[in-house]
């Protein structure tokens, strides 16, 4: 619950923001580099039925009721684990993709770098009956020069309640770690996305 609890205040005051010094635009013809250093600042998030009966029905009858669930979140990270989930890796190819879709290149000798932080990633539910989890990211995108002088920044917030977003029940992600990294790749495009039209 406690870990719920932080998320949704994480989700509510960390809405999509961004702060231009310069339009990128402007520049003749835009080309980037790309950080590999991928920075992933806490563990991730995860909420399912089991931690919404723990908290919604009253904290002694709800862990009595929970503690008789099977524990899912275990499983989860460890099918994480076994299969290499990779966060950086997930959030660079996802980059990768949504560039090439705005026509904007990606040149390891590029004057402007972009640089992401991902601030939170997980699943979660939709509301407290739900058997699906919907992945969700709060991705932080910099682009600086060559001085290291920030141009750009922008954070976007997906939520369970994003569109576009992948959905499965906890079963069918442990037993497929590749819906796992569908899931989260498809937040990260989606973050991504949001960013690259804030840049054109």
């Amino acid at each position: 619950m406690k870990k719920f609890f932080i998320a949704f205040i994480v989700f509510v005051t960390l809405a999509g923001c961004s702060s231009n010094k310069m339009r990128l635009e402007d520049r003749s013809e835009l080309s980037l580099r790309i950080s590999e250093e991928v920075i992933v600042l806490d563990d991730m998030f995860y909420s399912d039925m089991q931690s919404s009966v723990r908290g919604g029905i009253g904290s002694l009858l709800g862990d009595i009721v929970a503690n008789g669930m099977e524990d899912k979140e275990e499983q989860f990270s460890k099918t994480m684990i076994d299969n290499n989930v990779d966060i950086q890796g997930i959030v660079l190819r996802a980059a990768l993709g949504e560039l090439d879709k705005a026509k904007i290149k990606v040149k390891e000798d590029a004057e402007l770098e972009m640089k992401f932080t991902v601030r939170l990633y997980g699943f979660g539910q939709k509301h407290g009956l739900s058997k699906k989890l919907h992945p969700i990211m709060v991705l932080e995108t910099k682009i600086t020069d060559e001085d290291e002088e920030v141009l750009f920044k922008d954070v976007e917030n997906i939520t369970t309640f994003s569109r576009g977003t992948a959905s499965y029940s906890v079963d069918e992600y442990i037993e497929d770690s590749s819906k796992i990294e569908e899931g989260l790749e498809g937040v990260a495009a989606i973050a991504v996305s949001k960013t690259i039209e804030k840049i054109r």
